[in-house]
């Protein structure tokens, strides 16, 4: 009599490519999963494994290298895409959105494309002689480069390198356009450091606060000199990041991580810990983390959104209201004026919905277009909304579109109101392609008309601050160093 017959068979062996392909796609799911420290997010990162999975599992029904090889080489390359757009470079707050419905698109997009074409290949190879060999040999790293310069670089394909071209002539050189002799452009810092500004002491009017690599050094915004400094910790400074904001809480300085993408929402002393994080959902962190003092008690509160859900937590990160939109919110905004303040939650192409300072709904705001990059400005009135993003617009608190401007080859970015005298101005920052490479800074006066147009080498970040006795502000531009923009004196 025979033995037992064994029914367990071990798994064919794989490619070296698909073996490759297989440990270096599950090594960066894993370390980026886990960025987020929490057993949820390494969770989440299983399903994100289902792709790989399933080719490592591919020689049980296949034994022809040509399609696993290919599919393994899509999958890395669309893996590393999907990580690269959600970690490196995303174009939103919800770009971690993306992180939940790319299982799929690999399984239902990459891995066929991989095995289709490694078929194609395979069967070319098989009949062909020398010079088919050759060719194949030839094209198989063009293809890959085509499709890893499709995902990562664009601007290098050739119909994307004509548009860059042609875009770069018609903007040309960074320079003044319009209103030379109308502003002063004042170079104050060329040193590369984080600059915010805000009311950060007990002192009348703003200071700007350089965020150095062992302090925070707290400037007067008129001629730039220290007023102060406090220490910030080695672990302080290593968790700063765009996101991050000072903020002043009593005689304390605190650090607001305010989010984006996929990085979580915290509070942090100088020392570089935490007091607290909110994370409502397991799956994604809130879109942002606002800190505002629109009660007007003197203490910072904290307004965030999850979802279709918009928090207000106290200084202790305990929530002390909600408040819910029709559909999930894609931007929040909060603004502290003497009228009272407000809370906007932006769904892409939907009404803006208002709250004020205790979550009692304050209405709808229709915006136009599809965008959803929309902020408070008080320009030319208060509480107006300015965002799009090739067609610049500001809308006021009844739905009118008070400015509507093309920025041509330019998106929006971001804007500020600056009082200058008695006249109030908006100045906008706009980003050009990442491939072009330059931004434009524009000023509008209080009539809407262009007072200022200029053409920059490098983007930033616009900040505002107030003299001492705050009856006049000064526009800084933030890049590789600082410069400040002023008012030229009248004839």
């Amino acid at each position: 009599m025979k033995g037992p017959i064994a029914i367990a068979t071990p798994m064919p062996d794989a490619p070296v490519v698909v073996r490759l392909a297989f440990l270096a796609g599950v090594a960066l799911v894993l370390a980026t999963s886990a960025l987020g420290g929490t057993v949820g997010l390494l969770l989440f990162g299983l399903w994100a494994l289902v792709p790989w999975l399933v080719l490592r599992a591919l020689p049980i029904w296949l034994r022809d290298p040509w399609p696993m090889s290919a599919a393994a080489i899509a999958l890395l390359l669309g893996e590393v895409w999907v990580r690269s757009e959600v970690f490196l470079f995303p174009k939103g707050s919800t770009a971690a959105l993306l992180l939940i419905f790319s299982p799929v698109y690999l399984l239902v997009g990459a891995l066929p494309v991989g095995l289709v074409l490694g078929f194609v290949l395979g069967w070319t190879w098989r009949r062909t002689r020398v010079v088919g060999r050759l060719a194949i040999v030839a094209a198989g790293p063009l293809v890959v480069a085509f499709l890893a310069a499709a995902m990562f670089a664009p601007g290098l394909l050739p119909r994307r390198l004509a548009r860059a071209i042609s875009a770069k002539q018609r903007i040309g050189p960074p320079r003044v356009i319009a209103g030379d002799g109308r502003l002063r452009r004042m170079p104050l810092s060329d040193r590369s450091a984080w600059y915010q500004a805000g009311a950060f002491d007990a002192e009348p009017g703003d200071e700007i606060a350089e965020i150095a690599a062992d302090a925070v050094i707290l400037r007067e915004p008129v001629r730039f000199g220290e007023k102060s400094r406090r220490a910030l910790s080695t672990e302080a400074r290593r968790r700063w990041s765009w996101s991050s904001r000072l903020v002043r809480d009593g005689d304390e300085l605190v650090v607001v991580n305010q989010g984006g993408g996929y990085q979580d929402v915290e509070l942090l002393d100088l020392e570089g810990r935490a007091r607290w994080l909110f994370r409502p959902e397991k799956a994604l962190p809130p879109i942002a983390l606002l800190p505002a003092d629109l009660d007007r008690d003197g203490r910072p509160e904290f307004y965030s959104a999850s979802g279709e859900t918009v928090y207000r937590l106290d200084r202790s990160g305990r929530v002390a209201w909600t408040a819910r939109a029709p559909r999930r919110l894609h931007a929040l905004d909060v603004h502290a004026g003497p009228e009272g303040g407000r809370v906007v939650g932006i769904t892409l192409g939907q009404p803006a919905h208002l709250w004020d300072a205790t979550g009692r709904p304050l209405g709808t705001v229709e915006l136009p277009g599809d965008e959803y990059r929309y902020q408070f400005v008080d320009w030319p009135e208060p509480l107006c909304l300015v965002g799009g993003a090739r067609l610049l617009r500001v809308v006021d608190p009844a739905g009118r579109i008070r400015l509507q401007h093309d920025l041509g080859d330019f998106a929006f970015s971001e804007a500020v109101a600056i009082r200058w005298d008695a006249d109030d101005s908006l100045a906008v920052l706009a980003a050009a392609p990442r491939d072009v490479g330059v931004w434009r800074l524009l000023v509008f006066d209080p009539r809407g008309g262009v007072a200022y147009n200029e053409v920059l080498a490098r983007g930033g970040r616009l900040l505002v601050a107030a003299d001492g006795e705050a009856k006049r502000q000064r526009l800084f531009l933030v890049s590789e160093g600082v410069v400040a923009y002023d008012r030229a004196p009248g004839p």
